[in-house]
């Protein structure tokens, strides 16, 4: 796979994560981490269980609140949002564990992410104005083609649960991105897939980054992050311990003694990524 070339002249970073500090009781859980994330990028976040990553997301996101610092996307801060209003900014994210709908139609779940592009209010809805019957013809539209692109469009009638697990963690990522995020955060997306459903993900996150979306992806599948990321970022207990180019990172000494203990390409612990460490993510 080839990386994009990130342009390196000093634009504003499309996130920036300032100095953050987030704590639970007295847990450390990110100290005092800062980074940007460029437009473009495919960005890889790693570390062992414990590491901070999906608390990161989820101070991102709106679901927690940093103790200290600032997290800003396109120079807005996104301290006290609440998850939808973090929404309507533009970031997405997906989730270690699936969270398709079941009951309803491939189809329908890319409609429920559209939702917050309607137009159309409660009452015009219940009296099926002509207006409705036409936004609603457009989303159908609009969801076929993003199931187009994570290849499902002929599963578009099916009933969600009898996808396979590949295919409902494409589901998840599509229904992500048809909410038009500029930011989409995955969180371990190859979990529980096959080295070829894993390559059928890599192609949908570049094809992704292609269209414009910029991706922020933590995955313990070393081999996956380093075959995507523009630049890849390591944390420890909370600590940025490394960040740089998949090359870079891989022959960080900070990282080998931290995780490795050896060449990143002779840990055996090299297929299972950096998953070294029990504990709470």
């Amino acid at each position: 796979m080839t990386h994009a070339l990130v342009d390196a002249s000093p634009m504003p970073p499309l996130l920036a994560v300032d100095n953050v500090t987030k704590t639970f009781g007295g847990l450390m859980a990110i100290r005092k981490l800062s980074f940007p994330i460029h437009v473009g990028e495919v960005v890889g976040l790693v570390g062992p269980n414990g590491a901070g990553k999906t608390t990161l997301f989820n101070l991102i996101i709106g679901f927690y609140r940093p103790d200290a610092g600032e997290i800003r996307i396109n120079g807005r801060p996104l301290n006290g949002l609440a998850p939808d209003q973090v929404a309507r900014l533009g970031i997405a994210r997906t989730f270690q564990s699936l969270q398709v709908f079941g009951n309803m139609t491939v189809l329908e779940n890319i409609m429920v992410g559209r939702h917050r592009h309607a137009r159309a209010g409660l009452l015009a809805a219940a009296l099926r104005l002509p207006s409705v019957v036409r936004e609603e013809r457009t989303m159908r539209i609009d969801a076929l083609g993003y199931l187009e692109q994570a290849g499902l469009s002929q599963l578009a009638h099916q009933t969600a649960a009898n996808l396979s697990f590949g295919q409902q963690r494409r589901l998840e990522i599509a229904r992500a991105l048809s909410s038009e995020p500029v930011l989409l955060l995955l969180d371990e997306p190859g979990a529980g897939l096959t080295q070829e459903e894993k390559d059928h993900l890599g192609d949908l996150i570049l094809d992704v980054r292609a269209a414009g979306v910029t991706v922020l992806l933590v995955e313990h599948d070393v081999d996956l992050v380093m075959g995507l990321a523009d630049r890849v970022l390591v944390l420890d207990h909370g600590d940025l311990i490394a960040e740089g180019t998949p090359d870079d990172v891989q022959n960080h000494p900070q990282v080998i003694k931290a995780y490795l203990g050896t060449s990143w390409g002779e840990s055996p612990e090299h297929a299972e990524g950096l998953a070294v460490a029990g504990g709470p993510r």
